[in-house]
Formats: C-alpha cells, sequence, structure tokens
C-alpha cells in the first residue's frame, strides 16, 4: 500500500509545531514544542520506524532532538513507540495509570501472531488496531518500555522561556489521558473521542473531561 505524503510539519507558532496523522499507519499527530534549552514531543509515536520519521524531519527542519516525550495515553498508536525514543536519549513522561497498562503490557503480553488474534477475539484489543500493528510491525518486533517521569494530576515543564502544562484528565476515550497546554494552545491527543472498547470507568467522563477543559484558559 502506497504510504500517504504528508507535510514535514506545520508550525503553529514559532514555539510549537505538529506532524499530522498518517491514515495508511494510523500513526496519530504528533506534537512538538521548542523552547531555548530543551523541547518535547507529544505523543512519542507508533514505532521506533515512526520516531525515526520524527527525527529527520526535525533534523531537516533545523530543529533540536525532543529532550522530553509525552505519552498521553496507552494505546499502541501513542506509546509504542516510547523505545524508539529512549535510543534518542528522550525522557518519557506518562500518568501513573498510564504506566501501570504499560508495565502491565510489557511484563504479560506476547507478540505471536495466536497471542494477538487472542487478545482481539477476546476484546482486549481492536481488530482495526491489530491490523495497522501488523503494517506497522511486520515482523512483530514490538517492544513496551513503561516511562521515566510520572504525572499524578498535574506538572510543569520549563523548556526555557517556554512552559508545558501537562494534566491528566478525565475522558471519554480512555481510563487517563494527558493533555497538555503551551501558551495559547492545548493538546487534547485522543481525550474527546469515544472508548472505543466500551468500557465504563468509575467517573462521568464526558462531564468531568468537558469541566477540566473549560477549566484551562486557551484559543478555542
Amino acid at each position: 500500500m502506497k504510504i500517504d505524503k504528508i507535510p514535514h510539519k506545520i508550525e503553529i507558532s514559532k514555539d510549537i509545531y505538529y506532524r499530522p496523522h498518517e491514515p495508511a499507519r494510523d500513526r496519530p499527530n504528533i506534537g512538538y514544542i521548542v523552547g531555548r534549552d530543551k523541547s518535547l514531543l507529544i505523543d512519542v509515536g507508533a514505532s521506533e520506524a515512526h520516531v525515526q520519521d520524527i527525527m529527520k524531519d526535525l533534523a531537516q527542519q533545523g530543529l533540536p532532538i525532543a529532550n522530553y516525550g509525552c505519552i498521553t495515553h496507552k494505546d499502541w498508536d501513542h506509546a509504542y513507540g516510547a523505545w524508539g525514543a529512549k535510543k534518542h536519549g528522550i525522557a518519557l513522561i506518562a500518568g501513573h495509570r498510564t504506566n501501570a497498562e504499560l508495565l502491565e503490557i510489557c511484563k504479560k503480553w506476547s507478540w505471536t501472531e495466536e497471542a494477538m488474534s487472542d487478545r482481539v477475539e477476546k476484546g482486549i484489543e481492536l481488530d482495526f488496531c491489530n491490523q495497522m500493528m501488523l503494517k506497522e510491525y511486520p515482523n512483530r518486533d514490538i517492544k513496551v518500555i513503561p516511562a521515566d517521569i510520572i504525572v499524578d494530576q498535574k506538572m510543569a515543564l520549563d523548556l526555557g522561556g517556554v512552559i508545558c502544562e501537562i494534566y491528566s484528565v478525565p475522558n471519554p476515550h480512555t481510563q487517563e489521558c494527558l493533555i497538555v497546554r503551551c501558551k495559547d494552545f492545548v493538546f487534547l491527543s485522543d481525550s474527546p473521542n469515544l472508548d472505543l472498547y466500551q468500557k465504563k470507568w468509575e467517573y462521568d467522563e464526558t462531564k468531568g473531561f468537558r469541566e477540566s477543559i473549560r477549566s484551562l484558559k486557551y484559543d478555542k
């Protein structure tokens, strides 16, 4: 299958960029924020190959390799590039619930064809995600690792003249999602999306999400 051609980056401001979604492999949008001293990726991508493409784009644009990578939630396309990011010396950030889920996957999941198919049959994984993973990882060489820095509710990251505020918010999509606010912009990742696994959590996700977002100051 021909992989979609996309722009190397879209500049939102002199500090803030994003790399658009790649539908052919379901690679997500990737945010990038750069300060005087350090920079941050939001998210860390789907695979080591995805991370390599991100690094090439940064180099071509004269932007530095990120110092930090925010894993917004545990879904494969947002989190499984962590191993590749780690190879570039990127410190990984995740919420404590997300990190616990990644540790569970790291310790217990196998990536044989049988194991992957079994998770689809049991509803643990979606068939769509399974098929996209096989495109991204034709040899099933998947490696999942946990984060280095854990966010409980909120943390501030000073990149040097640019402050990023990272929040763990209740949301409709998954048990936990980190969103990142910088200046007048907020990176929401998948947090506004529906829960494709149709699980029920212990809070009113939609109400809690709306209240969390309304509490932030940003340019709608």
